[in-house]
Order: structure tokens, then C-alpha cells, then sequence
């Protein structure tokens, strides 16, 4: 930033699962990769746990969000 402090965001749910039910249904099979193989992480104040789609696959991929693969030929 132009005070040269960071500013980290993290991934919005609907915007990454939402689109994985999608291709999921179109038969696709997914997982959860990172450039570093960190963890994904999420804005939890926003799910909608009233979305019962979104957190059963939020549920799916719980574990490859905390440990994802990592892209290779990353450094």
C-alpha cells in the first residue's frame, strides 16, 4: 500500500465453491492446490451456513484447504 504496510485478503468461499459444485455436477473432479502449498485461507465471517451446498462441500475440502498441493514448478 502507498503507506507501505500490508494488507493481506484472504479467498471468499461462495466465490471458490460455488463454482466448484458447478463443475463438480458437471462431472469434473476437484482439489485444492496453492502456488506455495500453504494453507487456502478463507474469510469465515463470510459463509452462508444457511447455503447447505456450500458447506457440504466446504466440509469436502475442508482438510486440502489446511493442506493443499502445491503447484509444481513453484518455488
Amino acid at each position: 500500500m502507498k503507506n507501505e504496510k500490508n494488507f493481506l485478503t484472504e479467498n471468499h468461499p461462495v466465490e471458490i465453491f460455488v463454482p466448484m459444485l458447478h463443475f463438480m455436477k458437471a462431472g469434473f473432479e476437484m482439489g485444492i492446490a496453492t502456488v506455495t502449498g500453504n494453507l487456502l485461507k478463507l474469510e469465515e465471517w463470510a459463509f452462508l451456513e444457511e447455503d447447505r451446498e456450500v458447506m457440504a462441500i466446504y466440509e469436502t475440502f475442508k482438510s486440502q484447504t489446511l493442506t493443499p498441493i502445491k503447484f509444481a514448478g513453484s518455488s
